[in-house]
């Protein structure tokens, strides 16, 4: 009986110590955080740039002008599933990065990245955001709108009807940019969520 009252003592301060680390981290280390993230895929764009240069390559020898390339399988009929493929390259890139996707056209390549958006969210998200990183490539080393291809400020603001979209890119080096965005809801019990 003892021990049993222990054994909950302690997985109540467990839980505790974790809820005030990561409420800690999403209030005063949130900026850091993500910072230290932009640094991690920007040096690591940097340093895999010969197998980026190789995946660019053989996506323009693919003959798709358009494409998504996806790793979950996707019954959707403009996404590709990157086993699917049987792509050395591409399938390295995947699991180098940790990709969720590489979507494009002739003009540009946007790389997403899952596993980094998934341990920031937890760190530094609350529940009214969708916080996605990636980097991208664009021949005319202008910066872009990952999601759209557009030509765009290095950083804005959008609102849609229920949410609103921070988006901010910089540059890592020539012809390839680092993004981030942030979804929130625009409007949520009658007050304005704005971007921090």
């Amino acid at each position: 009986m003892r021990n049993c009252k222990r054994i909950v003592f302690l997985v109540i301060v467990i839980v505790s110590v974790c809820s005030m680390f990561i409420l800690c981290t999403r209030v005063f280390f949130k900026e850091q955080i993500i910072a230290l993230f932009r640094y991690y895929v920007c040096s690591k764009v940097v340093k895999q740039e010969a197998l980026l240069t190789e995946v660019l390559e053989e996506l323009d020898g693919s003959g798709m002008s358009r494409y998504w390339i996806s790793q979950w399988e996707s019954e959707q009929e403009d996404q590709i599933w990157y086993r699917e493929m049987n792509n050395e390259k591409i399938s390295e890139v995947f699991s180098e990065f940790g990709l969720a996707y590489i979507r494009g056209e002739t003009e540009y390549v946007a790389f997403g990245m899952i596993d980094i958006t998934r341990y920031t969210a937890i760190l530094v998200s609350n529940t009214n955001e969708i916080l996605h990183y990636g980097f991208y490539y664009n021949p005319t080393d202008l910066p872009i709108d990952a999601w759209t291809g557009e030509v765009c400020e290095a950083e804005f603001d959008e609102d849609y009807w229920l949410m609103g979209r921070h988006y901010r890119t910089e540059k890592v080096m020539d012809q390839w940019w680092y993004y981030e965005e942030k979804w929130y809801y625009v409007q949520q019990n009658g007050r304005w969520n704005r971007p921090l």
